[in-house]
């Protein structure tokens, strides 16, 4: 049996959901004992070794030559995604997170008007309908109504975070349009092409890691595992959503599913740390839902 091209984009853009929802969920425990500078170095260096693996193994895959121009652009997307992390880590730092992650979670939407309006992609009413559905979903997943109405009378509270925000959003909301269609035009095998991809984001981490004199040496057992399963689950979300932009022409579903990794963090909480599901979220989740079930039929 063949699978549709909107099937395929709805199972990659679910596979990167789990896959970075589970590793958010890691990740809070990990950034609280070593920090988000150290997390991000080991997330990104780690998830080189599935990638080299399959390489190794594959012998369909051959070790390619890439020209100075590629290995630019694919360094210039690489610190773009590593930026967009920092200014991710930032938000949390520095705004009150009622606040700011309802508008850091706007960047799915500005990725389906690019997509539509720039470059194009061919969407109907139905589709736009549907991805708009989960997009309101996943903005009443991101928020904390009681919180909200508690931070926001105080004026000082918006200042705070909201340019990181703005900027995360700005940054995420056009880099996957962009991503999508610099894929097009590659003739690259796309385990190869994350693994220079990651190699440079590797580098990048580094860097930033070095700038901010912090040492990457002292680091636990038990947390240098659990930065193993978080490079293991980011990398499987990042490849499931290159897969799904490289080979179906839907990136607004690709994008928007994968914007939706609350869901996993949620259920993981629930089912780990007992914390209870809110009636918003319980919203969230059912609208979230309902539009992928639409967007299938």
């Amino acid at each position: 049996m063949q699978l549709s091209p909107i099937l395929i984009a709805i199972l990659f853009g679910l596979g990167a959901m789990i896959g970075w929802g589970s590793a958010d969920f890691f990740a809070k425990k990990a950034t609280e004992k070593v920090g988000y500078a150290i997390s991000m170095f080991y997330m990104q260096t780690f998830g080189l070794i599935p990638l080299a693996l399959i390489i190794i193994l594959s012998p369909t895959i051959q070790i390619e030559r890439i020209s100075p121009s590629i290995l630019v652009q694919i360094s210039v997307f690489a610190l773009v995604y590593i930026i967009a992390y920092l200014f991710l880590y930032l938000v949390f730092e520095k705004g009150k997170l009622s606040i700011v992650s309802p508008i850091g979670s706007t960047w799915s939407a500005l990725s389906v008007f690019i997509s539509v309006f720039i470059f194009k992609e061919p969407l109907n009413s139905w589709i736009l309908i549907w991805l708009f559905v989960i997009i309101a979903g996943i903005l009443i997943l991101s928020t904390d109504i009681q919180a909200l109405r508690k931070d926001i009378k105080n004026i000082k509270n918006l200042k705070a975070g909201v340019v990181f925000a703005l900027l995360e959003a700005i940054i995420m909301g056009i880099y996957f349009p962009v991503y999508n269609h610099f894929l097009e035009s590659l003739s690259l095998n796309t385990f190869y092409l994350l693994f220079i991809f990651r190699i440079f984001t590797t580098i990048f981490a580094f860097i930033y890691v070095k700038i901010k004199k912090i040492s990457i040496t002292k680091i636990d057992k038990q947390t240098l595992m659990l930065l193993l399963l978080i490079g293991f689950l980011d990398i499987f979300a990042y490849t499931s959503l290159t897969f799904g932009l490289a080979l179906t022409p839907y990136t607004s579903i690709v994008t928007v599913l994968s914007a939706t990794f609350t869901i996993p963090t949620i259920i993981f909480a629930k089912i780990f740390l007992k914390e209870k599901i809110t009636k918003e979220q319980l919203v969230g989740i059912a609208l979230i839902v309902a539009g992928i079930v639409f967007l299938v039929g």
